[in-house]
């Protein structure tokens, strides 16, 4: 059985910014009723795509500032807030995910995310170093003890995708790996 987190399929009862609803999943989570915890959120607000040009709104955040910019609007501080929300979910979820293991469940975890792809290059708009999931210490720790693999790719590699979107992945499932390159993305101190 497999069981999709989708507002447009689910309307408010999947609404994940809705404190209720995540507590519900995460309960379940926590009691190992699901094998598999397969996380992509939204990227919107993390994206480089906000950095390249004017054709969408303005970056709201940035390496140094990844929860949000002090001087953000009314409308960018509620659009880094719901992308901030999603990644704290999705830190939660993991842990919970793992605590159940630890009790014995089957629950693994695979998160999926642009990949990290450091300083924005010279003809870009808004010049600087994008804000990342991947930058997060809190995120990079959600596996805890239990053994994980971080791996990064390209979906171009698979048939019909016809993007390359640099995507990282990180989890507890086995075979991970083939995706494309294992560890973490090392920046040089200005990236």
């Amino acid at each position: 059985d497999f069981w999709e987190i989708d507002i447009h399929i689910g309307g408010k009862a999947h609404d994940l910014l809705d404190k209720s609803v995540q507590e519900d999943l995460l309960a379940r989570i926590s009691a190992g009723e699901f094998d598999a915890v397969i996380l992509s959120p939204p990227c919107g607000s993390w994206s480089r795509t906000n950095w390249a040009n004017g054709d969408g709104p303005p970056p709201c955040r940035d390496k140094d500032s990844p929860w949000g910019f002090a001087h953000n609007s009314a409308g960018q501080r509620r659009r880094a807030e719901d992308g901030n929300e999603f990644v704290h979910f999705t830190i939660r979820a993991i842990i919970a995910a793992q605590e159940a293991r630890q009790r014995g469940a089957k629950t693994r975890c695979l998160l999926e995310h642009p990949e990290d792809l450091g300083r924005v290059s010279p003809s870009a708009l808004h010049q600087g170093v994008p804000a990342s999931i991947w930058q997060l210490d809190e995120l990079r720790a959600a596996f805890g003890t239990n053994p994980a693999t971080t791996v990064a790719g390209w979906q171009c590699q698979f048939p019909g995708v016809e993007y390359a979107k640099p995507t990282r992945l990180d989890s507890d499932h086995p075979g991970v790996e083939t995706f494309g390159r294992k560890g973490w993305r090392v920046l040089v101190p200005d990236e």
